[in-house]
């Protein structure tokens, strides 16, 4: 039986990375920061490492019997110092690599975003395509770690594969689409660019899939898949979708790029003069994320054998819609407990 070191375990991609390879028959170790975060991982009696990556010892103990791993910890979005973002991103990375030559390792999987491209618009980006420089950290940490990635690969001789996923959705996603979900139950979606324009979309289902599979199959030394649905999904039809399934009327509206990316930039401005820890609603990485129309091929992908390819959007909506009411559900009836508990002791 293989192991297989999983980092990012706790968080959403993480989490279904976990269920899959457990399921595959491999034994799991896993990476945690925060062990109160880690109570599902217990359940399921998977063997946990607490510490941080950016420890270098850390990822030294963790690596030891372990097979193979699958890195898909890391700093996400587009707000916070690049101090923070190498810390996270370089440096956990750069450890876990070390620690896999040291011990001797032979499979590495690091979790990479198509933001590694940078702000590449109206393009059909293959694995191929060169990344553009942007002053964003999340950007250009992700391709700094790839291009560790394959340093080792070719110093070490360790079997690695990159991964380019787009934005992930599904069960247990919180960032994506419990924030859409939220706007329509508001009555109004507010989003950016053109009409008929959404965002590129990738179902975390078929993410967890495609790792699974290229975990069997790989036997070149390095390479790099972009995971991005071929389905143009707008979010006319995002909106639509999710309000018909909530039962909703919701209204969509939609500002311009040049806009949304001028206001980014002020507010960006204006919470590091005062130091804010979280970002503001709009910055510029967000408005050109949603604002701008991406292509990503991933037709690579396809050809790797054993994976089913990609889930049609709707069929994905409506499973992630069915996790959304059922944890509200739990959550009203454990609140539900609660008060009844609390009546009682007062009583």
């Amino acid at each position: 039986m293989k192991t297989i070191l999983v980092t990012g375990a706790t968080g959403f991609l993480g989490r279904h990375l976990v269920g899959k390879l457990s399921q595959d028959g491999s034994r799991i170790r896993c990476i945690v920061r925060h062990p109160d975060k880690a109570q599902n991982l217990l359940q399921r009696n998977i063997e946990l490492v607490i510490g941080d990556l950016s420890n270098q010892q850390v990822a030294f103990n963790a690596l030891q019997g372990v097979d193979a791993i699958v890195h898909a910890a890391g700093q996400v979005g587009g707000w916070g110092n690049k101090v923070m973002y190498m810390r996270n991103n370089v440096v956990a990375t750069r450890n876990l690599l070390e620690a896999c030559a040291s011990h001797g390792v032979r499979r590495f999987l690091f979790v990479s975003s198509v933001a590694s491209y940078g702000l590449q618009p109206g393009r059909l980006l293959t694995e191929e395509s060169p990344a553009e420089f942007i002053s964003d950290p999340y950007c250009q940490t992700k391709l700094e770690c790839e291009n560790l990635v394959r340093a080792f690969s070719d110093r070490h001789r360790i079997t690695a594969t990159v991964l380019r996923p787009s934005i992930i959705f599904g069960p247990f996603d919180r960032r994506f689409l419990r924030r859409v979900v939220e706007a329509v139950r508001s009555g109004t979606v507010v989003t950016v660019g053109k009409r008929n324009q959404g965002p590129p979309l990738v179902y975390v289902e078929d993410v967890v899939n495609f790792t699974a599979a290229i975990l069997r199959s790989q036997s070149t030394p390095f390479e790099i898949y972009n995971l991005s649905s071929p389905e143009d999904v707008s979010w006319e039809r995002i909106v639509h979708e999710v309000s018909t399934q909530l039962r909703l009327r919701t209204r969509l509206v939609r500002i311009p790029f040049r806009l949304a990316y001028a206001a980014g930039s002020v507010l960006e401005f204006m919470w590091k003069l005062v130091r804010a820890s979280r970002p503001p609603l709009v910055t510029r990485f967000r408005a050109a994320l949603l604002g701008l129309s991406y292509q990503f091929d991933s037709s690579k992908a396809l050809s790797v054998p054993g994976f089913p390819g990609f889930t049609p959007f709707s069929t994905a909506l409506d499973a992630s819609i069915r996790w959304i009411q059922q944890e509200e559900q739990l959550a009203a009836t454990a609140n539900r407990e609660s008060q009844v508990r609390t009546s009682t002791s007062s009583d």
